[in-house]
C-alpha cells in the first residue's frame, strides 16, 4: 500500500499532487484515500454518490408501499362498488315487483269495480221483478177474491 508519504516517488515527472481531506489527488483523476486505497472519483462525489444511491432507494421503498397503499385501496373500493352494484340491483328488481304488484292490485280494484257494477245492476233487475211479481201476486189474490166472494 501507498502512503502520502511514498507520492514523491510514484510522481517523478514532478506533477503537482494536490492534498485533499480524505487523501491525496494524483494527476489524472486518480485519488489514495485515507486507508491508501486507489480511487479514481473523488471520496466527496463518492459519497454524494453513496447518499444518492440511499436516498433513491427509500424513495423506491416509499413509491412501492405507495403502489402498495393505493391497490389495497382499489381493491377495497372495488369490492365496495360490487356490493353496491349487488344492492343496486337488488332495489330495482324490489322496485320493478312494488310497480308490479301496484299494477295487479290496480287491475283487481277495476275487476271489483266491474263486479260491483254488475250485481247493482242485477240487484236493480232483481227489484224490479219483485215489484213485477208482488203486483202480479196482488192482482191474482184480488181475482182470487172475487172468485171466491162470487161463489
Amino acid at each position: 500500500m501507498l502512503g502520502p508519504s511514498s507520492l514523491s516517488s510514484l510522481d517523478p515527472s514532478g506533477s503537482q499532487i494536490d492534498e485533499l481531506s480524505d487523501g491525496v489527488k494524483l494527476t489524472g483523476g486518480i485519488i489514495i484515500d485515507d486507508v491508501h486505497s486507489i480511487r479514481v472519483l473523488d471520496p466527496q462525489i463518492t459519497r454524494t454518490s453513496e447518499q444518492l444511491r440511499t436516498e433513491c432507494s427509500a424513495y423506491v421503498e416509499k413509491i412501492q408501499k405507495f403502489d402498495s397503499m393505493v391497490s389495497q385501496h382499489l381493491d377495497v373500493i372495488s369490492r365496495l362498488a360490487s356490493e353496491v352494484n349487488k344492492y343496486k340491483i337488488s332495489s330495482i328488481g324490489c322496485q320493478n315487483q312494488l310497480e308490479s304488484i301496484s299494477k295487479q292490485r290496480e287491475a283487481q280494484r277495476l275487476q271489483l269495480q266491474a263486479l260491483i257494477l254488475e250485481k247493482s245492476m242485477e240487484l236493480e233487475r232483481l227489484k224490479v221483478q219483485n215489484l213485477s211479481l208482488q203486483k202480479t201476486e196482488s192482482e191474482q189474490q184480488d181475482i182470487i177474491s172475487e172468485i171466491l166472494a162470487h161463489k
